[in-house]
């Protein structure tokens, strides 16, 4: 039984991070944002 609870929680978990993903990295893109350090992309500017 708790093994079919840790299965659960694991799936539910995954779930709520990916659409949660789905959420975020979308705005991010609209906001012309990239990967990287802040002061890496100050430099560059």
């Amino acid at each position: 039984r708790s093994t079919a609870l840790l299965v659960t929680a694991a799936s539910v978990g995954t779930i709520l991070a990916v659409a949660f993903a789905a959420a975020v990295l979308p705005r991010g893109r609209a906001r012309n944002w990239r990967p990287g350090r802040y002061e890496a992309d100050r430099r560059a500017g």
